[in-house]
């Protein structure tokens, strides 16, 4: 069988021109092999798409000798987003087009377009995207007929399969499926990061704050109006709290009705107005129920701050949980901040009731 012809997919090594020839490497056909083995071997070390597609900005430069490339994703319906782009990168076909709707057909192999060929990249009879590559219109059949380029295709089609499958498997463990917020184990693990890093960033007057949020009578509201009716309202503040909240910021579901949002380099003075833009957004909910409206809801909210009401995750969620117990004494739907003097207080009577305790075990030994 004769090797497959490299047209214009041939691989070029840094420093060299494309037809030079590498010691040790007699054929285009090595040389490919050779720069897909190493493509592969780099991938092994991405844990995520996101770190997959970076991977592929340096490798298929050197597998595609186009004058540019790029890949595209879908996403919901027909949208793409760009993953990735080097040297003149094409333009992707219109998302209204009829192009677009053929490159998605799991037979499709491939179209030419003025200065590009555009090549799906399929997985499982699902295309996940597409891989465009700028080239002279004389070079886009051979670049198509290319088994070199079939392979590489091939290639990155089942590394972005495989990784979206990762990503979604690691979204399942880390999020909580009723309002699509973090977990409480994700929250406790990320608040610790946020924690180191907030200690390097003292110096520039912003701190770490964190909001603990609770739905006011939840019990009762539940039952009247029956768990489903809650499972509503619960999942209608998780998106919520994913509308109001800033990318940076990680908002969660603590257990039962408790939320948690943490706040990385926000000020002081920032912090109550954050946390009642989250109250006053909850408390714009208007709910339907089997056709039938539900009762407004309200929060109440405790903040605490980092490194004035706390500097663990521990005692920063404890701060918090005092701070919310403040709002909820004082009539809930309200946000209140603790302050040091109510958490020394809170701490001397913790530490007179343990010794309390252990004086009546000693008396009863």
């Amino acid at each position: 069988m004769n090797a497959p012809e490299l047209h214009h997919a041939r691989p070029v090594k840094p420093g060299t021109s494309a037809g030079e020839t590498i010691p040790g490497e007699r054929s285009p056909c090595a040389r490919h092999l050779r720069l897909l083995a190493e493509f592969s071997h780099a991938l092994q070390s991405a844990a995520t798409l996101a770190e997959a597609l970076q991977r592929f900005d340096e490798h298929l430069p050197r597998l595609f000798h186009t004058i540019g490339g790029a890949i595209y994703l879908f996403g919901s319906g027909s949208s793409l987003r760009r993953g990735c782009a080097w040297g003149r990168a094409p333009l992707p076909p219109a998302s209204s087009g009829a192009a677009l709707q053929a490159l998605r057909a799991s037979d499709d192999p491939g179209q030419k377009r003025r200065g590009s060929v555009w090549l799906p990249l399929q997985v499982n009879g699902q295309v996940e995207g597409l891989l465009g590559l700028a080239c002279a219109a004389a070079e886009a059949d051979a670049l198509m007929r290319s088994a070199y380029t079939a392979a590489t295709v091939e290639q990155i089609a089942l590394v972005i399969g495989n990784m979206k499958s990762r990503d979604a498997l690691r979204e399942q463990s880390i999020r909580d499926p009723l309002t699509g917020l973090y977990n409480r184990r994700y929250l406790e693990e990320s608040l610790q990061r946020e924690l180191l890093r907030a200690v390097r960033l003292t110096r520039r007057r912003v701190g770490l704050a964190v909001l603990m949020i609770d739905v006011d009578h939840f019990k009762r509201f539940n039952d009247e109006h029956g768990h489903e009716a809650g499972d509503i309202v619960l999942a209608a503040i998780g998106s919520r709290l994913r509308r109001v909240v800033r990318a940076s910021d990680i908002a969660s579901r603590f257990g039962g009705e408790e939320f948690v949002v943490v706040l990385p380099e926000v000020t002081p003075a920032r912090v109550l107005v954050r946390a009642e833009q989250v109250r006053s957004a909850i408390e714009a909910l208007r709910l339907v129920h089997h056709g039938e409206p539900l009762p407004p809801v309200t929060v109440s909210v405790g903040a605490a701050m980092y490194p004035h009401h706390g500097d663990s995750v521990e005692s920063l969620l404890r701060a918090a949980d005092h701070a919310l117990y403040g709002a909820k004494r004082d009539g809930r739907n309200q946000v209140r901040c603790v302050t040091a003097e109510e958490l020394h207080d809170a701490g001397s009577r913790l530490a007179a009731a343990a010794e309390s305790a252990a004086r009546a075990h000693s008396g009863s030994a």
